[in-house]
């Protein structure tokens, strides 16, 4: 894919990020407020903004454009690991959910640090694999129950990570390449795109999932005994008898 314009790529991917964004914010926002479709949604939007701050690229600005670009990308990941971390009933971290964009941030200060496409890969690698792996921990540390659920957002977001590692790597031992972009860098924009929508449609699936099964539980027991009801003696009933 090295020989796909950057430019064509991210201007083609922005409606998509923030239409998906925008769909998956408002289910959050009109269904049942689920906090975890709500930080999704906001990563999606996120991803979009930033590819469209990375398409106005004047020469002039070069240094604004690549330091707000990766701020927004990690932040979007870091919003993934926090709307993870909401499907499990927890707080979001707001200390480290700026760490990673704040030492983006900070490192794009360093004099000619945007134009080395060796440090800028690394640099941005760094907070992304950080915010996976919380995020991935987050799955595995769920009951087994909960764990069933997020077996397709831990396989996307395990591959995300893999690819990740493999292009900072790939990227230390190629060498410094002259130019601004690297040519995998359109490569990695298509995945990245892949990564989010593809995530955000598993953990819509996922909170899907779980409210599907505490309905059915509702419908089948008290409310206030939380004991099997007359629908759910019937239906265990009669599948015990016929077998």
């Amino acid at each position: 894919m090295g020989h796909l314009d950057a430019r064509t790529l991210l201007i083609a991917e922005i409606p998509v990020l923030l239409l998906v964004g925008g769909l998956i914010l408002t289910a959050a926002l009109l269904g049942r407020r689920d906090r975890t479709l709500g930080w999704t949604g906001a990563s999606l939007l996120l991803m979009g903004l930033g590819f469209l701050l990375g398409v106005a690229d004047p020469g002039s600005a070069w240094q604004q454009s690549v330091t707000r670009f990766g701020v927004l990308l990690i932040l979007a990941h870091a919003c993934i690991w926090t709307g993870v971390r909401a499907f499990s009933g927890k707080p979001p971290l707001w200390l480290w959910i700026a760490v990673g964009p704040l030492a983006w941030f900070a490192v794009c200060q360093w004099p000619g640090f945007v134009f080395s496409g060796v440090a800028r890969v690394i640099a941005y690698g760094l907070p992304t694999l950080a915010y996976t792996g919380l995020a991935l921990w987050e799955l595995v540390s769920e009951p087994r129950g909960k764990t069933r659920l997020a077996v397709l957002p831990f396989g996307i977001l395990l591959l995300h990570g893999l690819l990740t590692l493999v292009r900072m790597v790939v990227t230390a031992l190629s060498g410094t390449e002259p130019g601004r972009l690297r040519f995998d860098f359109p490569m990695a924009v298509f995945e990245g795109m892949l990564f989010f929508i593809g995530l955000a449609f598993a953990i819509l699936m996922m909170v899907g999932a779980r409210a599907e099964r505490r309905y059915r539980h509702a419908a089948l027991h008290d409310a206030l005994t939380d004991l099997a009801n007359r629908r759910a003696l019937f239906e265990q009933g009669g599948g015990m008898l016929r077998g």
